[in-house]
Order: C-alpha cells, then sequence, then structure tokens
C-alpha cells in the first residue's frame, strides 16, 4: 500500500485552517505571537480538519491503486481507514441498527455460510456479501431473492451518506462496539483510535504551538475573561512577543490595576536596555512623570487643529451627561478655539491654562490671544461669540470638571508643566511604554482621565502620519485594559480608520460589551479580527461571537481561552507560563538599576510646583 504524508505536512495544515503560522513558517520582518498551545484532539475544528485531510488522502490513494491495476483487497484497506469527522460519525450512527438488521437476517436465514465467514456476533462487510456465491442458492429462488434484495439494502444504505464511501461505512458497522462508540466526543474519540492507532498516536494525540500572524492582529484584538481567568497574563504573552522582537514596532500598555506593567517593567530584556519607559506617578519619591496633552512642539498649523480635535473628544466623554447634548455641540464650538489659540500662540501652555481661559474673571490676556489669532475664523469667534452667554454654562462645566481633576495632586503634576516623555518620539524610536494608572492610587476619575488623554495623544500621532509613506511609519500595538473605562466614541476612529496609521489595538475587559455605549460597543464587537474569551461567570455575548456555549466558557480553566482570528474556526489555547506572575523578572538589583534609568522621565515635584505656580498666576 502506498505511504501518508509527514506528520508535520498534517499539523501544518491543521494550523492553517485555523489561519495559525504553522512551526516551520515565518512571515519575514513581521513578528509571530507564539502564546501557548492548542491540542488538536480538544479543538472540534483542527480535530475536523485533520480527519478530512486524512479522508482526501485515502480516497487519492484507493484511486492510485486502482489505476495500477492493485488488488481490490489492498483498494479496500485505503478506503477502510477514512476517518470521519465528528458529524459525519454521529450521521453514521444513526444507519448502524438499520445496516445491522439486515445482516442478522442474512445471518438467520442463510444456511450456506459458514459461521467462521459470519460470527454470530459479528457482521461482514459489504465486499463479503457481494463475494457470495450466488450459484449456491439459484435452486433456492426464495433464499436468492432473500439476500439479493437485502444485499441492496445494506448498500444504499451505506450510500446515503454521500459524502462517505460505502466501504467506510460498512468497516464502521462491522466494527461498532456500543459501548465505546457512543454518540457524544469522547465515543468519536474512541471510534478515532481504533480506526487507526498510529495515526491517533502520531497526529491527532498532540498539541500544537499557537502562532498568531501579526496581519491578524493589524485588524485589532478584543479579550475578555473575569476575575482570575488568567486575562491579565495572556496580555503581558502578547506584548513579551513585541519586547523580544524590539526591531519591528513599539508596544504601550495602559493598566488601571498597576501589577501587569509592575511585572512587565521588572523584565530580564529592559536590563541595560533603553527600551523601556515605566510611568508611575509613584515610581520615585520626589519626581513626577509629566505628559502635557498641549505640548504641541515641532508642530504644524494643521497638527495642532488634530490635537485640539482629540482633547476636545476626551473631554465629550469626561462631561457626557452633564448636560446632555447641547453641551456636547457648545464644548466642541468653544474648546477648540481656546485649545489652538494656546497651542498657537501661548509658550508651555498646560490645561491650566485651558481652565483660566474658560473663567471669565481672569482670562481678557488669553482672548486678546484669541482675537489676534492668525487663523480668520478663531479670531472671529473670539471678536464676537467667545463673550455670548450661551457658553456659560459650557464653561462653567469644562473648569469646574478639570478643578474636580486637578483635585487629585498626581493628575494635576503629570498633565501640567513641560513633558519630560516625548511621545512622538518614544514611538519612533520603538519603545515599550508602560503606564501604572492604578485607580486605587490615583483614584478612578484621575485614572480614567489620564488614560483617555493618552489614547487621544498616540491617536493624534497616528492620524498626524498620513503624510508619511506608509513604510516608514512605525507600528505602535497599544494595549487597554479594564478599556471600557477608557474608550468611547472617538476610539471609533482607531478602530475603522486608523489600522492604515499603522494604530493597533489591544481591548481588554472582564465581561464584552459592559460599560460601553451601544454604538461603541457594536464598533469593538465587529471590528476586532482576533476574540480571545478566558473563564467568565456569565457573558453569553462573547460565547456565541465565538460560536461556543455559555458552559464551555463557565467551565474554562485558568490560563484556557477560546481564541478566533477572522472567519477561521474557533480554538481552544493553553497559554504559555514563560512569562507567568514574576517568572521572568530580575533580581531585586538589576531592578535598581532599571528604576534609575528611569529617572530620566521624571521631574522633582518642586520643580513642577514652580511650574503650576506660574500656570496658576492668571486664575
Amino acid at each position: 500500500m502506498g505511504k501518508f504524508m509527514k506528520k508535520a505536512d498534517y499539523h501544518k495544515s491543521v494550523c492553517e485552517a485555523l489561519n495559525l503560522l504553522p512551526v516551520s513558517e515565518s512571515t519575514g520582518t513581521e513578528p509571530v505571537l507564539e502564546i501557548g498551545l492548542f491540542s488538536i484532539m480538544g479543538t472540534p475544528s483542527a480535530l475536523d480538519a485533520s480527519l478530512k485531510n486524512r479522508a482526501e488522502e485515502c480516497r487519492a490513494l484507493a484511486g492510485e491503486m486502482s489505476k495500477s491495476g492493485t488488488s481490490a483487497k489492498d483498494i479496500r484497506q485505503a478506503l477502510n481507514r477514512i476517518p470521519f469527522t465528528y458529524d459525519e460519525y454521529l450521521e453514521t450512527l444513526k444507519l448502524v441498527p438499520k445496516i445491522r438488521g439486515e445482516y442478522a437476517k442474512i445471518h438467520a436465514n442463510s444456511k450456506i455460510l459458514s459461521d467462521d465467514f459470519i460470527p454470530p456476533n459479528d457482521v461482514p462487510i459489504l465486499q463479503n456479501i457481494h463475494h457470495i456465491d450466488l450459484k449456491e442458492v439459484t435452486n433456492r429462488p426464495e433464499l436468492f431473492g432473500m439476500m439479493k434484495d437485502m444485499s441492496k439494502k445494506i448498500s444504499d444504505a451505506a450510500f446515503s451518506l454521500s459524502y462517505l464511501h460505502p466501504e467506510t461505512v460498512l468497516k464502521f458497522v462491522h466494527d461498532f462496539a456500543p459501548h465505546l462508540y457512543t454518540p457524544d466526543p469522547v465515543g468519536h474519540l474512541n471510534y478515532l483510535a481504533h480506526l487507526d492507532p498510529k495515526f491517533f498516536e502520531k497526529i491527532l494525540q498532540v498539541a500544537l504551538p499557537v502562532r498568531l500572524q501579526e496581519e491578524d492582529r493589524k485588524r485589532h484584538t478584543y479579550v475578555v475573561g473575569g476575575t482570575g481567568s488568567g486575562k491579565s497574563e495572556l496580555l503581558k504573552l502578547m506584548v513579551h512577543n513585541y519586547v523580544t522582537q524590539p526591531d519591528y514596532g513599539a508596544t504601550v500598555i495602559i493598566d488601571p490595576h498597576g501589577d501587569l506593567v509592575e511585572e512587565i517593567a521588572k523584565w530580564k530584556e529592559f536590563t541595560g536596555s533603553d527600551q523601556l519607559i515605566y510611568v508611575d506617578p509613584h515610581l520615585h519619591k520626589g519626581s513626577i512623570p509629566t505628559i502635557n496633552p498641549l505640548d504641541a512642539t515641532d508642530t504644524t498649523a494643521e497638527e495642532r487643529e488634530v490635537i485640539a480635535q482629540q482633547i476636545v473628544g476626551v473631554f465629550e466623554q469626561l462631561l457626557k451627561g452633564s448636560a446632555g447634548a447641547s453641551l456636547s455641540v457648545n464644548m466642541r464650538t468653544l474648546l477648540l478655539p481656546c485649545l489652538l489659540v494656546l497651542m498657537d500662540d501661548k509658550k508651555d501652555c498646560t490645561l491650566a491654562d485651558l481652565q483660566t481661559f474658560l473663567n471669565d474673571d481672569h482670562n481678557s490676556e488669553l482672548v486678546a490671544l484669541g482675537k489676534k489669532s492668525k487663523r480668520k475664523a478663531i479670531a472671529r469667534f473670539f471678536q464676537r461669540e467667545f463673550g455670548d452667554k450661551l457658553f456659560t454654562i459650557t464653561k462653567q462645566s469644562v473648569r469646574t470638571k478639570l478643578q474636580s481633576l486637578f483635585n487629585t495632586g498626581v493628575f494635576y503634576e503629570m498633565v501640567n508643566g513641560k513633558s519630560t516623555i516625548n511621545l512622538k518620539e518614544a514611538i519612533e524610536k520603538k519603545k515599550t511604554i508602560l503606564f501604572n494608572l492604578a485607580k486605587g492610587v490615583i483614584g478612578t476619575e484621575a485614572s480614567e482621565a489620564l488614560g483617555r488623554l493618552i489614547i487621544a495623544n498616540l491617536q493624534g500621532i497616528a492620524i498626524r502620519r498620513q503624510n508619511i509613506a506608509p513604510e516608514k511609519r512605525t507600528p505602535v500595538h497599544l494595549f487597554v485594559d479594564e478599556c471600557q473605562n477608557y474608550i468611547g466614541e472617538s476610539t471609533i476612529t482607531i478602530l475603522e480608520e486608523a489600522r492604515k496609521y499603522k494604530l493597533y489595538l489591544t481591548l481588554a475587559q472582564q465581561i464584552a460589551g459592559r460599560g460601553m455605549s451601544t454604538e461603541v460597543r457594536t464598533v469593538v464587537l465587529n471590528n476586532t479580527n482576533v476574540k480571545f474569551a478566558g473563564r467568565t461567570a456569565e457573558d453569553p455575548r462573547i460565547a456565541k461571537l465565538l460560536g461556543i456555549e455559555l458552559t464551555d466558557v463557565q467551565n474554562l480553566k485558568v490560563g484556557d481561552f477560546y481564541c478566533k482570528a477572522g472567519n477561521s474556526p474557533t480554538f481552544l489555547l493553553q497559554a504559555d507560563t514563560r512569562v507567568l506572575g514574576n517568572t521572568n523578572a530580575v533580581a531585586a538589583k538589576k531592578w535598581t538599576t532599571t528604576l534609575n534609568s528611569q529617572k530620566q522621565y521624571y521631574r522633582t515635584i518642586e520643580a513642577q510646583l514652580k511650574d503650576a505656580d506660574q500656570a496658576i498666576e492668571l486664575v
């Protein structure tokens, strides 16, 4: 009999069926995310892909044998090794009683067939019946007709499954063992193990590496998993792949709890490297990192418009519900001119200046700048519209929100003053940038505002790169844990358009869509190409998206995730443990070295407060 293809070829075809990159292949300069293993037997789609390949191979082999004059016995042997997929297995089970019943009638009425030919508790396959010498029963017309009729019924039953060869069906019936061939996945595996033990052991009973392709990740990723599911560990695995392939692009992580980024910051890969920027307001006592949202150094007038639009979007989210749609319309009309005047004409402007700008008792100097703006529409606005009572409520709302945020000292110090971190430059240098926005330390309101401002900054950087040739744009992977706290309608642009600017999102939360508006939820669910579902108590939405049952998600082990890339079948991932907890952390002495290297991105609080005092002089 001919040879079957190699084990590696089977496994390659399985990976391709799941849209994963086979072990033997690379994607050139683009990274491959190796994040764990998947079991062929534990993944129905992978198992079916293997079985379909095997079936096609068996049929092709039988065809070659037939053409070359191979004996009918060997041809039947090839056909009898065709395995059933799970659905085929269940359909064939339904035929067993009918076919076995016809065999039993033949056995009971035929006296010319020996017990050796038809054992009392077994059945022959179709070929054996066809090989009965019917001449021996020509003198018994009633037996001849009965056997011919029953043989036809058996043959018709076998042929009723158009996707299978009748020999395969009858071999299954011949081997049928009721206590093993049960109508469930376990029975299916029992059948496969009995059908072809070597194929079962060497091809099916293995786990293969999950190697996600970057092309799929470019269309964004969504991770859902409840507390204790291993969601944060999965995010770390994905981040680790980019950290270990630093020549590809920049990686940014926003963490509302702090543990995730703290563990990443301690990784061995950052020792002696300038790749890391760790933003934690409490990392160095007496110092603070600063990212001024209004820092428009080395930008064009058009780029400053993009920055202003992103900041307006943040305030729309922060003040959502304060006074309905009218506030939103007035806010866009009011804030955009104010922000442009500050960035165009006021050196080292900050959000504290914006607060002053919105206070009619203290803003005369800033309004004067607005009236002299080189932007004609902006100058006209300050000359004729800015003082209108229509904007009174809007001014007060934004001013009050800013004050509420400024009351948290960390927030005030991180956004007012000269930036100590140039995000645009850090991205171009392909840094790993970690933001520790722990709510328990800086407060929920400040954490959410900082996260939204950071995302707006990144989005603005991405959009401003439209004039750069696509091949020269540095890829950016942005990871956002508990994403519902930091994204809103403005994020829709990233999901729908920013891919062309090479800004790719990985969004994570505990329950799919929770805390999102209907519009945002719809866009997130429909525009994230790679989806993961970890253990969660109740999340029918993500289960439905992945085509699995809610109980499947509820019964997952810690570190196991259902995954789906694009339109490919869903598979079960067993996450790697190579960066689990502090497994990849450096010793205390080396961590101190890493901490010291981060001081370049911090300023002393005293220096910050001096800048703050200067900014507040006009208030």
